[in-house]
C-alpha cells in the first residue's frame, strides 16, 4: 500500500494537469470554438484535486506546491492556446509554380470565356 504523501503528490500531479487543461479551454471557450461545459469541467476537476490535498490534513508544502504549480500550469495552457502558430503554407513545395503552365493555363480559359 502507498504511502498518504505519495497519494497526495500524485493528487496534486493530477490537479496540475487540470488547470493546463482548464487553461487550453480558455481561450477556446471565449472563441466560441469550445463549449462553456468542458472549461468548467476542467475547472471543477481542478479545484476537486486541490481541495482534496487539505482534506484531513493541514496546509503544507505539498499543498502550497500543488496550488503554485497548479496556477503555472494554468498560466502556461492559456499562453500555449492563445499563441497558436497558423498552420505552414506547403502548396508551393507540393505543386511548384511553373509560370510556363501557368500561361498556358489562362490562355486557354481566355479561349474558353470567347
Amino acid at each position: 500500500m502507498f504511502p498518504i504523501e505519495t497519494l497526495r503528490a500524485i493528487l496534486a500531479l493530477i490537479g496540475a494537469g487540470s488547470a493546463f487543461m482548464a487553461g487550453q479551454t480558455l481561450p477556446a471557450m471565449r472563441a466560441r470554438r469550445v463549449k462553456p461545459a468542458r472549461h468548467l469541467a476542467w475547472m471543477l476537476r481542478t479545484a476537486l484535486c486541490l481541495g482534496a490535498l487539505g482534506f484531513r490534513h493541514q496546509p503544507d508544502l505539498i499543498m502550497a506546491g500543488a496550488v503554485i504549480l497548479a496556477t503555472a500550469a494554468f498560466a502556461a495552457g492559456w499562453w500555449q492556446a492563445s499563441h497558436v502558430k497558423p498552420p505552414e503554407d506547403l502548396s508551393q513545395d507540393i505543386v511548384p509554380h511553373d509560370p510556363v503552365t501557368q500561361d498556358l493555363d489562362s490562355r486557354e480559359r481566355q479561349s474558353r470565356e470567347e
